[in-house]
């Protein structure tokens, strides 16, 4: 069953980095998990065994969640209340981002995992990453109302803007400078102690 799991993670999350297939993220925080929630048919595929719903990506792919990672979304569970189907469709978020979510949201919908394995996976999840990958996930993270997704790829991004310039922001957050060179010195000199 390994061989079907890291098939499976290698084509549902793969983030595009240039580290590694899987982007830094360690399978065997996964492999539990996806014993407990799937089985594999005759071809060797994998098979959401436990209740699952259906999301689709913003791009059209569809995927398979339990229902127990899916109602730790705020957004998710409200949804799934009023929904009879279990077809979910996020227009916001495509499927590179989501995947990944739903690799977060699997692993700490995990039965019996301490606080400390959670901080280290989120710690993990979010190590190598590049900043417009967790500008995606900070964005799905707003979308579905995840709070510790959302801090957690919070916190690392500060950590990557901390002592930055303001023409580093600007690159990374596409912001267009409207201001003059004499409207740039002005701010500079009102506000020196952020420029220290």
């Amino acid at each position: 069953m390994q061989k079907e799991i890291t098939k499976y993670l290698d084509a549902q999350i793969h983030v595009g980095t240039s580290n590694s297939v899987d982007g830094g993220v360690d399978y065997t925080h996964f492999v539990s998990h996806i014993q407990n929630s799937y089985l594999t048919d005759e071809k060797g595929s994998l098979m959401v065994k436990k209740k699952s719903v259906t999301i689709r990506s913003s791009d059209g792919n569809e995927f398979l969640v339990s229902e127990s990672a899916a109602v730790l979304s705020i957004s998710l569970m409200k949804i799934l209340e009023e929904k009879e189907d279990g077809l979910i469709h996020l227009s916001d978020i495509a499927s590179r981002t989501l995947a990944m979510v739903i690799v977060y949201l699997n692993t700490h919908a995990e039965d019996g995992l301490s606080e400390d394995v959670k901080w280290s996976f989120d710690h993990e999840f979010v190590s190598g990453k590049e900043f417009d990958v967790l500008t995606c996930f900070v964005l799905a993270a707003d979308t579905l109302q995840k709070t510790c997704l959302f801090d957690t790829v919070a916190k690392k991004m500060a950590d990557i803007m901390k002592n930055k310039s303001v023409e580093w922001a600007r690159r990374e957050f596409r912001i267009e400078n409207d201001y003059t060179p004499e409207q740039e010195e002005a701010i500079r000199n009102e506000n020196a102690w952020a420029f220290e």
